[in-house]
């Protein structure tokens, strides 16, 4: 049977979705900065964006990290002066209808329309070198995600399909509902499930080709651990607590952090090659149940907490030696 003749099914989790799109370059810290707060980038309907820059003072051409947030922009300058202490130009901007922008915050409605705008001003800019990226989470991570991964996944597997496990965190301006997805032009390709109990979770993973958690930061993942225990290969990206989960080439793929093509090229290699994400599958369930079983890492705090007890000469309560 052909791979992609069944739908693939990548899982992302709402409450996991953390992304940082940076091209990262090596340059030193500590240059001093130019700063400008608040003016405006005007969006192709006319809705004024409020914009603030941080850049590096030295003549030349740097890459752009843009940030843009319904969070506020002028709260954020050690953030973006930071970067550009480093060598890039960082740009953070209120998203429409928040704080000092223009027009009406509709969450996800607008963002296609407004990024174009702020990275057709990036480029045309005489300090920009035409290498942008994006930073952020939550809000800024989910939109990242799609605009940078989702759609040449999909441009490349017409057939995959997005499942967008988690529950919306309503009240916020942040909150992902399915209408996030249209103006990406991908709605028809993700499915949104909310918040699932425990006992349906086994379910959703039999359905998965690949779990993908292009995360900022984690903890040990439990979602990947889960994954492997129910041979689903992840494609994570390479930071602290991923790194504990996922093996490289054995339980999924670790791409570096920042790099939408590389992010995009394990979705797709994992899609493409059954034989490649079966082993990994295979390989996913024998980590899972070495690392991962509660019972043995229990066993193993019981015999670390016995072991430093002993050291300091108390006695050892004899639940800890079974």
């Amino acid at each position: 049977m052909n791979f992609l003749k069944r739908r693939s099914i990548i899982v992302i989790s709402v409450l996991t979705v953390f992304f940082l799109n940076t091209v990262f370059v090596g340059l030193s810290s500590g240059q001093d900065v130019l700063y400008e707060e608040l003016f405006f980038i005007t969006s192709k309907d006319g809705t004024r964006l409020a914009t603030s820059i941080a850049r590096p003072a030295s003549e030349g051409k740097f890459p752009t990290i843009i940030y843009r947030s319904p969070y506020g922009s002028r709260t954020s300058r050690n953030f973006i002066e930071n970067y550009a202490r480093r060598g890039y130009a960082c740009l953070k901007q209120d998203t429409r209808g928040r704080y000092d922008s223009d027009g009406v915050f509709a969450p996800f409605v607008d963002e296609i329309a407004d990024g174009e705008a702020t990275l057709k001003w990036v480029r045309s800019q005489p300090w920009s070198n035409g290498v942008i990226g994006a930073t952020g989470h939550s809000y800024v991570g989910f939109t990242s995600l799609f605009l940078a991964a989702g759609r040449e996944v999909l441009e490349r597997l017409p057939n995959v399909r997005f499942l967008v496990v988690g529950e919306a965190d309503q009240g916020k301006p942040d909150a992902v509902e399915p209408s996030a997805a249209a103006e990406y032009g991908i709605e028809d390709a993700c499915l949104f499930l909310g918040h699932r109990p425990n006992h349906e979770l086994p379910q959703l993973y039999k359905v998965m080709n690949v779990l993908v958690l292009p995360s900022l930061f984690e903890g040990v993942p439990r979602v990947v651990m889960e994954a492997s225990a129910m041979q689903v290969p992840a494609v994570v990206t390479d930071v602290k607590g991923n790194r504990e989960a996922v093996e490289h080439g054995r339980n999924g793929l670790i791409v570096p952090l920042g790099n939408v093509q590389a992010l995009t090229d394990a979705i797709v290699d994992l899609l493409t090659d059954r034989e490649k994400a079966q082993r990994m599958g295979e390989e996913g369930r024998h980590l899972a149940l070495q690392r991962f079983d509660e019972r043995l890492v229990f066993e193993k705090v019981k015999a670390e907490y016995a072991r430093l007890l002993r050291q300091k000469g108390f006695p050892v309560p004899e639940a800890f030696n079974g």
